[in-house]
Formats: structure tokens, sequence, C-alpha cells
């Protein structure tokens, strides 16, 4: 890149015929910097934040400044250099100058080519803001930045002076929110069982999450359980038999961004203990079992009863066997195939009412070796 004031000189008079200026939001984190250049346009903070698809910088000074002393004939100017692969080199050169009245803003790449324009304004007599499209940064997730005055003027600056804010390593701007993985549950076996979820941090400055927790068909959440920590996370939860529970996770970073999971649903079966049994069944006590019994029954026609009062039902039963048919209410059958699956406990059949009454499931063996493990009722 050529010398910075002849660069600067070429990125005032491109931006001279520029004009307009659109106030942005302000911004949610600060670096603050001290008062360690004299000068009118010494840096006093600077503080970013981003909305949609813009991200915004505001440039606070010690003193006040009219609109005119940025230029575009002056020497004086405000510049954001951006990196958005974490290098020392910037990838991105934001100029702020002035042109009849107005400030207007540029984003530059190092060699001093415009890739666009960003919206200025002045929030008051000692700032600056810039917005900038997120597409002329290149959509990073993040970035880091340093923010530059340059100014000429007073006794002491004769030759001019340059203050940055941050004073040494560029800061942090954190963009996309954590990612959440959250897999549906599978069935539980027993009243003890695991939540899993994972987080990732993709803008990079760290994150915090929450597991909350509420009744099936209630409107509170409960936090039941939070950290700091990325990567796969497990919550363990206790239920009784029968109980339905939904869960999601909330995830933040440290700037801001936030995510929260869909809402997952986890029904502690009704044990195959609690059904009524025609024909001839046999009792399994397998170690992968819901509450480690299972009915199993190889008779065609023998029948497994339950009697629902809800506005969902679900019977779980194990892979790897025979078909059976489940009706409800004596209405038409459907045919349910165990060998399609392997494994142990899955929902392999359900069914959806519009009011919850009485009804009565019944389960009957068509062919092979049928398993009953439990059934979901809410």
């Amino acid at each position: 890149m050529c010398g910075r004031a002849r660069w600067v000189a070429l990125a005032a008079a491109t931006l001279a015929g520029l004009a307009g200026a659109e106030t942005a939001p302000a911004g949610t984190n600060t670096v603050r910097d001290g008062n360690d250049r004299p000068g009118r346009l010494d840096i006093r903070a600077v503080s970013q934040g981003h909305a949609g698809s813009r991200v915004t910088h505001t440039i606070r000074t010690f003193g006040r400044w009219p609109t005119a002393l940025l230029g575009p004939s002056t020497p004086n100017y405000f510049l954001l250099e951006i990196s958005t692969d974490s290098d020392r080199a910037p990838e991105r050169l934001v100029l702020i100058i002035s042109t009849p009245g107005r400030l207007v803003a540029g984003v530059f790449n190092p060699r001093g080519r415009l890739l666009g324009r960003a919206r200025a304004s002045r929030p008051n007599s000692r700032a600056a803001r810039v917005s900038i499209r997120r597409s002329l940064l290149g959509n990073p997730a993040g970035y880091r930045w340093q923010a530059f005055a340059f100014y000429r003027g007073s006794s002491t600056c004769g030759r001019g002076c340059r203050d940055r804010a941050p004073n040494r390593a560029r800061v942090l701007h954190d963009l996309r929110a954590p990612r959440i993985s959250f897999p549906q549950p599978g069935v539980p076996q027993n009243g003890s069982y695991d939540i899993g979820f994972s987080i990732s941090d993709l803008g990079g400055s760290g994150t915090r999450w929450r597991i909350q927790n509420r009744p099936f068909g209630t409107a509170t959440w409960t936090t039941v359980d939070s950290g700091a920590n990325r990567g796969p996370q497990i919550y363990s939860h206790n239920a009784a038999e029968g109980q339905d529970d939904q869960f999601r996770v909330l995830a933040s970073d440290l700037h801001g961004n936030t995510t929260t999971s869909p809402v997952r649903t986890v029904s502690l079966p009704h044990d195959d203990t609690s059904f009524t049994y025609g024909g001839t069944w046999t009792t399994l006590t397998p170690g992968d079992a819901c509450f480690m019994t299972l009915h199993e029954s190889t008779e065609v026609g023998a029948t497994a009863t339950y009697t629902i009062t809800g506005r969902y039902a679900a019977l779980v039963a194990p892979g790897g066997g025979g078909t059976a048919q489940v009706a409800i209410d004596g209405g038409s059958p459907v045919a349910v195939d165990l060998s399609a699956f392997s494994g142990p406990r899955r929902v392999v059949f359900e069914a959806t009412f519009s009011t919850a009454v009485p009804r009565t499931v019944v389960v009957t063996v068509s062919s092979g070796t049928v398993g009953v493990d439990g059934i979901i009722v809410r």
C-alpha cells in the first residue's frame, strides 16, 4: 500500500463525490481511550455494534469540532482498520471525511480501491458514526478493528497528531451468534436420563448457555443448568413414569448475540407392565428395555390393551421383530412393522386427538415376535 498520507489524499478525492448521511444504531461495546494526544480530534472512546446486515462504529472525541474540519482539502480524518482473518494486515480500510457540510465514508481494500459507500453521520458535536454493510467486509463471523484520528492545527500538533483506540492490539467484534445443536432425544429408559446438546462459538468472543425445562402443557421455563464452555454438553434429568417434559437451550456470546434452540419434548413412557394382556405373552427383563421389562408374544391374535386419556398416544416397542395391528376404540387398524429397524425402544405408532377423553388402544400380534415396551400419553 502507498504511504498513509498519499493513500488518504487519493481516497479523500474518491469520497469527495459521495453525498448523503444516514443514522444507524449505536454500538453496544465500547473501547475507551485516555486523553493522550492534544487537539479536538483526540479519541475518547469508540463503540461497536451491529443490527441486521450492518455493523456500526461510533468515534467520540474529547473536543468539539466542526464537520468541515475533516476535509476533504484538510489533512484531518478518521480511519478504521479492519482485519477479517486475524492477521496483522488489515483487509479493509474505512475512511471518514466530509464533503460540503456532511460526513461521508467509504470502504477500501488495502490497495486503495473503493469497494463501496458506508453511511456516515454525527450523533453530536463530539462524535462521528459510520455504518457499514457486512457484505463490504466479506460477511465475516467476526473481525478485529482499530480506529485512528489524524489531525493538525494546534500548537502541539503543527505537523500532525495521530491517535488510535485501542492503543495496542485490535479489538474483536463478534457478529455471529453461537450455534446450538440440539437433536431430538430418544425415548428414555428410566426416570434418570441425559439430555445432550452442543455449543459452537462462531464469532470467537466466548459463550454462555442455559438449558431450560418446563412440564409439557405449561408456559413457564425454569433454568436447570448453565455454563460457559463450548462443545458437547450433558444435562441429567430426573422424571417419574409417564412424565412429559420440554427442554430448550439458550446461548449467547460476550457481544450480545443470542440463539434459542428448538423446543424438544421428552416423555418417559408408562411401562409395559401397565398394559392388560390377552393370549400368551412372555415377560422379559433385558437391560436396554424401558424400566428393564418387556412383554413379547409370537401368538397371532394376542393382544395388549391400554386405556388413555389425552390428546396424544405413542406406542414404544423394540425393533427386529414381526408385525402388529394397532387400533383405537375399535377403529381401522394401522399396521406396524417392527422389522423396519433394530435395537431397543422406539416410537413405532403415534396418534393425535382433538379432545382428551378416555380411549382404548389395542395392539394385536399379526406375525413373528412382537414386543411391547411402553406407551407415551400426553
